[in-house]
C-alpha cells in the first residue's frame, strides 16, 4: 500500500491549493553536472545518481532505512 502511494505521489506530484508545485530546492542545481549512476540516499530521499539533487535530479523514492 505504501509503495503504491509513493509511486502515485511521484507521478502526480505535490501541489498546494493554488495548484503550484510545492517541492522546491533551496539551492540552485547544475543540470550539466557529471555524476555517477548509482542509487543514492540523501536526507532520506532516494536519487538515481551520486549527486542527489545537485544536478537537478528528481527524487525517485524514499530510502529504506530498515536495510542499511
Amino acid at each position: 500500500m505504501i509503495r503504491r502511494l509513493i509511486i502515485l505521489l511521484l507521478i502526480v506530484g505535490c501541489e498546494d491549493e493554488t495548484g503550484k508545485n510545492t517541492v522546491t530546492t533551496p539551492t540552485p542545481c547544475i543540470p550539466d553536472l557529471v555524476c555517477g549512476q548509482a542509487l543514492t540516499c540523501c536526507d532520506g530521499r532516494l536519487y538515481p545518481t551520486t549527486c542527489c539533487d545537485a544536478n537537478c535530479d528528481d527524487e525517485i523514492g524514499i530510502c529504506d532505512t530498515t536495510n542499511p
